[in-house]
């Protein structure tokens, strides 16, 4: 959600405030358009209720034309994506509280598709894993259509959307494609907005080492000050639901660089580690990195990543094997020195195994066992 409305100053950013746009992304001048004032009216009136009526919901909204409307039905379904941790129910509400025409077919999809795109990125799913979500056929059957590609409605905007998102490998890459897309603006980088954040957070924006002379690679996203003084409460409401049903850490808070790195397959000395269903949680959940625990874990497109303070060393990914357990594979370090040893990984998931009620502030359950791991 905080993506989304993040996208919408952005493209107010580059519309009138063109120099900040690439170091800060957002000015601090900068305002709401009415699409992202409609997502956050959508987001308080849900996140305090889940089966608020529909007439009472419905009077918080005034009529904008239709196909600003139609627009809006999928800008509703962003935050129905985050509100609700049921699939069932999820597509309930997208029924209830999203469609503005209940015959505009291709309302009903995008919605529909925004919604379970960002239900599954949010999850941890890849990229490709979300584009094959479901509705009336998978949505890249859609996506992949010159015709969808090409058009002027709301599922062909989503798809443009979804394509400068794709292409992206963090959020601020993800809004810089937006940018150059055609049509309206604002629309354009809140939907993209919306996918980058499911996938990759949106707490800041990093530069790479062409565009920063300066030498400061990252700087946080600031809202303006007067966006603050009025939506600080469902603001701060939005940001605490999103860490409670975060399920893996994001590359965008892990303060790693952008560049490309050169990836190299190394022995592994974890392959004979079972990793049982919780530790796995706890491995894409993730912890803040510190002095009590110098190395850290971040989730990307179905490679766990490891890394201490800004810099990458060694990357995996998590098999399910036969009885039901996972094992670490497709081991390798990047290019930096420090990826010489793999003390990094056995030192994150010491945390994860020993230390994770210190790291994480969860409260100890008796389903959170890991006497299956062994090694």
């Amino acid at each position: 959600m905080l993506g989304a409305i993040i996208g919408d100053l952005t493209a107010w950013t580059w519309e009138n405030d063109h120099e900040s746009f690439y170091p800060k992304l957002v000015s601090q001048e900068a305002k709401l358009s009415d699409y992202a004032h409609t997502l956050l009216v959508t987001c308080d009136a849900l996140i305090h209720d889940r089966d608020v009526p529909i007439s009472e919901y419905r009077r918080l909204f005034s009529f904008d034309g239709w196909e600003k409307e139609r627009i809006k039905s999928v800008i509703r379904a962003i935050a129905v994506a985050w509100l609700y941790e049921n699939e069932e129910e999820m597509r309930h509400a997208i029924k209830t509280y999203c469609y503005c025409l209940w015959n505009d077919k291709e309302e009903i999809y995008a919605a529909s598709f925004m919604a379970e795109i960002i239900y599954a990125l949010r999850h941890g799913t890849t990229k490709k894993e979300a584009g094959q979500v479901e509705f009336g056929g998978t949505f890249y059957s859609f996506a992949q259509n010159d015709n969808w590609q090409k058009g002027t409605g709301a599922l062909s905007i989503l798809i443009r959307a979804w394509n400068a998102f794709y292409c992206a490998f963090d959020y601020t890459s993800a809004i810089h494609n937006a940018i150059k897309l055609p049509g309206n603006r604002q629309v354009n980088t809140i939907l993209t907005g919306a996918f980058a954040e499911a996938m990759y957070s949106c707490e800041m924006t990093f530069l790479k080492k062409k565009y920063r002379p300066e030498g400061n690679w990252y700087n946080h996203i600031v809202f303006p000050d007067s966006i603050i003084a009025k939506y600080s409460d469902i603001l701060n409401t939005i940001k605490q639901h999103k860490e409670n049903v975060r399920v893996f850490y994001p590359k965008n808070r892990a303060l790693t660089n952008v560049e490309l790195h050169n990836w190299i397959t190394i022995e592994n000395p974890f392959q004979n580690i079972r990793i049982n269903t919780e530790l796995r949680r706890r491995i894409l959940k993730a912890f803040d990195t510190g002095w009590e625990a110098r190395y850290g874990f971040y989730l990307d497109d179905g490679w766990i990543y490891v890394c201490r303070s800004g810099i990458l060393l060694h990357r995996f990914q998590l098999h399910q094997n036969k009885d039901g357990l996972w094992d670490i594979v497709h081991l390798q370090r990047s290019e930096a020195k420090q990826s010489n040893s793999t003390v990094d990984i056995t030192e994150a998931l010491y945390v994860c195994e020993h230390r994770w009620f210190l790291k994480s502030g969860e409260q100890k359950t008796s389903e959170q066992n890991l006497s299956d791991t062994s090694s």
